[in-house]
C-alpha cells in the first residue's frame, strides 16, 4: 500500500503549508543535528586537529549555515513574495499620494542648487510677477507687482515649488530700481508728426535729466556683472503706423521703476500740447 493511499503525503503537504514556523524549526534542527554528527565524526578522538580536519570543520559549518538560509527562504518563499509585493504597493501608493510634495521639495532643491533667485529678487513665473518675500521647502511667496504700472498691488502669491520644474523663471531683479520702459501712444494721422515727435522727445529728455547719471552708472554696473550690452539709456521716440492707418509714437527710455507711470503721463501731456490728438476726419 502506498502512502498516498493513506493520505500521508497529502496531510504532510497540507501541514507544511499551514505550519511554516514548525517546518522551519524542524529543518533547522535537522541540519544542526547533522552538523553536530558530522563535526564529531571529523574531530574523532584527537586533541590536536590537523589542517585537513580544520578545513573540513570550516566547510561543514559554512555549508550548514548556507543550507539553513536556503531552507528558510524555500519555506517562506510565498510569504516573502507577498511581503515584497505589499512593500512595493505601499511605496507606489505613497509616491502617488505624496507626488506633489515630492515635486515641491525637488523644486526647492533645484532652486537652492541653481541659485536662480532668492529672497528680495523680483521674478516672473507662470504669468505671476512679484518680489520674493519668503521661500520654504514647498512654496515660494511673492509680493505681487503689477506688470502694467510696476507697482505693488498689496496681494501676496503663494506658488508651489513644483512650478520651478515645469515653468521658466525670469529674474527681473535688476528692474527693481531701473527698467527699460517702452510704451506707445496712438493718434490720428498728422502732417506735423515729426514736430510732435520732437516735442515728446524733448519732454522725455527733460525729465530724464533728473536720473540720467544714476541710470548710466546703474547700467554700467549691470553690464559688468552680467557681461552683456544693455540698450541705450537715452530717450527715444519712433513714428510708426498701424494696419488701420493710425499714427503710433513708440517711446522708450531707461527710468526708475516707480516713475514709469509718471513719465508716461508726461509724454501724453506733451503729445496733447503739441496737437497730436486731432478730431477724426479733420
Amino acid at each position: 500500500m502506498n502512502p498516498e493511499d493513506l493520505g500521508v503525503i497529502g496531510d504532510l503537504s497540507s501541514w507544511t503549508t499551514r505550519e511554516p514556523m514548525a517546518l522551519t524549526a524542524l529543518l533547522i534542527a535537522s541540519i544542526l543535528l547533522v552538523r553536530v554528527v558530522a563535526l564529531l565524526a571529523v574531530r574523532g578522538r584527537t586533541d590536536v586537529l590537523s589542517d585537513r580536519q580544520r578545513w573540513w570543520i570550516t566547510f561543514i559549518r559554512n555549508a550548514s549555515n548556507a543550507l539553513i538560509v536556503v531552507s528558510i527562504v524555500g519555506v517562506w518563499a510565498n510569504e516573502i513574495s507577498e511581503f515584497a509585493l505589499s512593500i512595493t504597493a505601499i511605496a507606489v501608493a505613497l509616491a502617488i499620494a505624496l507626488k506633489e510634495l515630492i515635486l515641491c521639495f525637488s523644486g526647492a532643491t533645484w532652486r537652492g542648487v541653481s541659485g536662480a533667485f532668492g529672497v528680495g529678487d523680483w521674478i516672473e513665473i507662470a504669468g505671476h510677477s512679484g518680489e520674493v518675500i519668503d521661500e520654504s521647502a514647498f512654496v515660494t511667496v511673492l509680493q505681487e507687482v503689477d506688470r502694467s504700472d510696476f507697482r505693488y498691488t498689496g496681494r501676496t502669491i503663494t506658488l508651489p515649488n513644483s512650478l520651478l520644474l515645469s515653468q521658466p523663471v525670469v529674474n527681473h531683479n535688476f528692474r527693481k530700481r531701473f527698467l527699460h520702459h517702452e510704451f506707445s501712444m496712438h493718434t490720428e494721422p498728422a502732417r506735423d508728426a515729426l514736430d510732435i515727435r520732437d516735442q515728446v522727445l524733448t519732454a522725455l529728455t527733460e525729465v530724464s535729466r533728473e536720473f540720467a547719471d544714476v541710470g548710466r552708472r546703474y547700467t554700467a554696473t549691470i553690464e559688468k556683472h552680467a557681461g552683456v550690452r544693455l540698450p541705450v539709456v537715452d530717450p527715444e521716440v519712433r513714428i510708426e503706423t498701424t494696419e488701420l492707418a493710425k499714427m503710433v509714437y513708440r517711446c522708450s527710455l531707461f527710468c526708475p521703476r516707480e516713475r514709469a507711470v509718471e513719465i508716461e503721463q508726461i509724454a501724453y501731456r506733451a503729445l496733447l500740447e503739441a496737437g497730436g490728438v486731432r478730431p477724426i476726419g479733420k
